[in-house]
């Protein structure tokens, strides 16, 4: 998941790839719930929310990880 989520920032087909695994998979437990109409919707909204707290979390755990490297690699120079 974490290399799905990762090629998904700058990858189309990774991308739509994510977009059907959470409308399979999270879209059907919306439908179950509340209005059937609007179930799509809400589901893209939390589904949002999921990979964003996820990527989130993935960019933190590798810059504590490794710190040095998360800044010389953002900036283009050792000083950071």
């Amino acid at each position: 998941m974490t290399v799905l989520l990762r090629s998904a920032a700058s990858n189309d087909y990774a991308a739509s790839r994510v977009r059907e695994l959470f409308a399979a998979q999270v879209l059907p437990a919306f439908a179950r719930v509340g209005s059937r109409a609007d179930a799509a919707e809400r589901a893209g909204l939390v589904a949002s929310q999921l990979l964003g707290l996820a990527l989130c979390r993935y960019m933190s755990t590798s810059y504590y990880a490794n710190p040095s490297a998360t800044a010389h690699s953002a900036t283009g120079s050792p000083d950071g």
